[in-house]
């Protein structure tokens, strides 16, 4: 956009606010504090006995299926983190995520090294 027509924009009277365009990136440094994550590691809660949900577009797919090092492993194991997989869509897939949208949600949470923690939970699919 040029000066000229950035000058135009705000003068429209239906706009309200104008923004830059700035880079954006995301930082996991504040994570652990903002949900007081520290503490319960003082505890000693690290997730085991926990099982999360995730009703998404399925967990891993043809490619990662299988594989003995992945991020939804068990830590230090080949054993995988899903204790329970069904698939509630008939589109041929099965379990398997064809989008990478619900192996991305559920690699959030079973693999944040947060302050080098990696949480014990498990996945139910």
């Amino acid at each position: 956009m040029t000066p000229a027509q950035a000058r135009a924009l705000a003068a429209d009277p239906s706009v309200t606010y104008i923004s830059r365009d700035l880079s954006l990136g995301g930082y996991l440094r504040n994570a652990a504090p903002a949900v007081n994550a520290p503490y319960a590691w003082s505890l000693g809660l690290d997730g085991s006995n926990i099982a999360v949900a995730v009703i998404d577009s399925g967990i891993g797919d043809k490619k990662t299926a299988g594989f003995k090092k992945s991020d939804l492993n068990k830590w230090d194991t080949g054993s995988s983190r899903i204790i329970y997989s069904q698939s509630w869509v008939n589109d041929g897939n099965g379990t398997l995520d064809a989008y990478g949208h619900g192996t991305h949600v559920a690699g959030i949470f079973v693999d944040v090294r947060l302050l080098g923690e990696a949480l014990a939970v498990s996945i139910i699919q």
